[in-house]
């Protein structure tokens, strides 16, 4: 009869998310930081231009003063294309107190985006500016002024190059910090594995992983692991009887010959034993206390397998088996226990 037992672990999986989370985080922050200065910029734009643009109607109400009292057309326009268009202007166009309009003037479509131009300049821009004109206390007409957007659409063109430098600069630096991640994090993590995967694959015992900077990795050191080893190994053997046997194959696999069995509950009382011993905590010689899992699977000769092999994954089958009834048997206890302590509280 072969019994086979390994001690409970913890895999971990960490390499595959670094890249893309530091990535994410990166482009993430560029993009809430990138929209929020343009929505701050945005505002900081339509109160500049609302102000720009009533400077600009108040130099129209002055320049044409004379000749709107005079009702001089001509005159009237030629003030405005003279002003407006150098300004950042749409168009404007003055009111006789009548309601007559005196003179209009509008900038012309001569670029292809000037559409666009016009409707940024409707969303963001603030409405037209209305500017009463008087003569000797007496109101005698009103400025109309619309805003264009040509300079609004040069600033957001400017903001998304601006963004998108930014964004190809975070994404290299998220990249070469993932890789310093990497070699800092996933450097120690492959050499635990190859050391697991030597001393399960090839029982080359004597392989140590070497020291890490992570304190998950590398709390207690090998020495410590060596000793819970070989506490493990004297706890099982003072439960076994004179003529069994109890081996390590490697990593934290152990697995106990058992001889001249005159039934099979006794088989089950060595594996009683075996647990309870285990319930224990492990006394390290630096004072640490570590508390160790156990599942144990059982193989009988020639029952379940004529050749150690068969024998083995037998009894690797079984232990699979028992530590999966033990977690539904647990998360049942827990089910059960809530409840009760809710209550008590």
């Amino acid at each position: 009869m072969i019994a086979f037992f390994r001690l409970g672990k913890q895999r971990l999986s960490l390499r595959q998310s670094l890249d893309r989370t530091h990535l994410m985080v990166s482009l993430t922050g560029v993009c809430l930081v990138g929209g929020l200065l343009t929505c701050v910029a945005l505002l900081s734009l339509r109160f500049y231009t609302d102000h720009n643009l009533d400077l600009v109607a108040r130099a129209i109400s002055y320049t044409t003063e004379a000749a709107v009292v005079f009702e001089d057309g001509e005159a009237a326009r030629e003030a405005l294309q003279n002003i407006a268009s150098r300004e950042d202007v749409a168009e404007v166009s003055i009111v006789l107190s009548s309601g007559e309009v005196l003179a209009t003037w509008t900038r012309h479509a001569s670029q292809p985006w000037f559409a666009l131009e016009r409707q940024l300049a409707e969303l963001v821009l603030p409405g037209p500016i209305i500017l009463p004109m008087a003569h000797n206390g007496r109101e005698i007409a009103t400025i109309k002024l619309v805003g264009h957007g040509q300079y609004l659409l040069s600033f957001l063109v400017q903001v998304l190059a601006a963004m998108l430098i930014c964004m190809l600069l975070s994404t290299l630096g998220a990249l070469y910090i993932a890789r310093l991640m990497q070699r800092s994090i996933t450097s120690p993590l492959r050499s635990l594995a190859r050391v697991a995967h030597g001393v399960s694959r090839e029982r080359s015992l004597a392989l140590r992983v070497p020291a890490a900077s992570i304190t998950e990795l590398d709390t207690l050191g090998h020495g410590a692991g060596d000793e819970v080893l070989v506490a493990i190994a004297r706890r099982v053997q003072h439960q076994l009887r004179p003529q069994d046997l109890v081996a390590r194959l490697g990593g934290d696999e152990f697995v106990v010959l058992l001889s001249a069995i005159s039934a099979d509950q006794e088989v089950s009382d060595i594996m009683m034993r075996i647990r309870q011993a285990m319930a224990e905590p492990v006394a390290l010689s630096d004072g640490h206390r570590l508390d160790c899992t156990l599942s144990i699977g059982a193989a009988y000769f020639p029952a379940d397998g004529q050749t150690a092999e068969a024998l083995l994954q037998h009894a690797d089958h079984a232990m699979y088996l028992a530590k999966r009834q033990d977690k539904v048997r647990r998360a049942r206890q827990q089910k059960v226990h809530t409840p009760t302590e809710e209550k008590k509280q």
